[in-house]
């Protein structure tokens, strides 16, 4: 099964991959979409950091990020439904660890990731995070985006 998955936000990361190899990664747009897309979505917090305007932006780049993908299946999770509380620095530690051992062409996507200012590279770091989740979650039916047309 292969797999889009998009951290959206003020730098857009993305990975498309399968179980074994991660075929393309970056920042803004996938160059194409595979056949399943899933997508973080933002949650709001009632007295949290993020300005109002600032997560309406994000929530409308959601949807036109599910638009583009369309049709084929969108997923949308929310932070805490993929990655739970652990602090970003830790949890991107863990996801570059974990896919050193699941995919067989690491040594390829780190050398290239390594090309990434540090300063956007969690960005994409997160995308593949969000990628290993959708590829060993069991239901990801659960997550389906339905459009409301």
């Amino acid at each position: 099964m292969m797999i889009t998955a998009i951290d959206p936000g003020t730098v857009t990361g993305f990975a498309t991959g399968t179980e074994k190899k991660i075929f393309d990664f970056g920042l803004g747009l996938p160059s194409f979409f595979a056949r399943q897309t899933i997508i973080e979505k933002p949650e709001h917090y009632l007295h949290g950091p993020v300005p109002a305007n600032s997560l309406a932006m994000l929530f409308l780049k959601v949807g036109e990020l599910s638009f583009a993908a369309a049709p084929n299946p969108v997923y949308h999770v929310l932070p805490k439904q993929w990655k739970g509380q652990t602090p970003k620095e830790i949890h991107n530690q863990r996801t570059l660890k974990k896919a050193a051992t699941q995919f067989e062409n690491w040594g390829n996507v780190e050398y290239e990731l390594n090309k990434i200012p540090i300063t956007k590279r969690h960005n994409i770091i997160d995308a593949i995070g969000l990628l290993l989740f959708a590829l060993q979650e069991k239901d990801l039916e659960k997550y389906r985006y339905k459009s409301v047309y």
